[in-house]
């Protein structure tokens, strides 16, 4: 049975992290907009940080689809949903995520139904029955992680700031990636 998540090393995580949260106050709006989803230019974020699209290779070799920033801030608790594409995708730190969590669960039951607005698609869980918890990770560390599992992020309330991750699709999904 193939994984939820996995980690991955990635040479000067925390340097590269900060390359990133750089590059979104420079170049992108996303602490005016503070927006859950926010997509980003992959070219023009590679343009400015190549070593992040190397950093990628380490998962694989398929070209990068696309970039987005995901912003919570403390205290945020879940937002338990799927994301419409179900694929296998990198879940990358930036910025306070220490003792915040990426919660996986099981529908127990739940129906799904999809979700459009102008900014993301994704798809919402009906709540009838609570959500059983069958994986949790603290993002210390990037991840490859299945993204058609239903999962929440829960941010820890004591951040001096949001937690921001970047979360990386690519041409072809690096399923493989966790098998056992």
């Amino acid at each position: 049975m193939p994984l939820i998540y996995k980690f991955f090393t990635v040479k000067n995580q925390e340097e590269l992290s900060g390359k990133i949260y750089n590059y979104l106050k420079d170049h992108t709006d996303v602490f005016t907009k503070k927006l859950s989803w926010l997509n980003i230019d992959i070219k023009n974020l590679i343009e400015h940080i190549p070593e992040f699209e190397e950093a990628m290779k380490v998962v694989t070799d398929s070209p990068i689809s696309f970039a987005s920033v995901i912003y919570k801030a403390p205290g945020h608790d879940g937002g338990e949903h799927i994301d419409y594409s179900r694929a296998v995708r990198v879940l990358f730190p930036v910025k306070n995520c220490q003792g915040s969590y990426t919660k996986f669960f099981d529908l127990n039951g739940n129906s799904v139904r999809d979700v459009r607005t102008d900014v993301a698609t994704w798809i919402e869980i009906d709540r009838k029955f609570p959500l059983k918890e069958i994986a949790s990770v603290e993002l210390t560390r990037p991840i490859v992680f299945d993204s058609g599992v239903p999962h929440g992020v829960f941010t820890n309330p004591l951040c001096n700031g949001p937690r921001l991750t970047i979360t990386v699709g690519f041409v072809h999904e690096p399923r493989s990636y966790l098998d056992n």
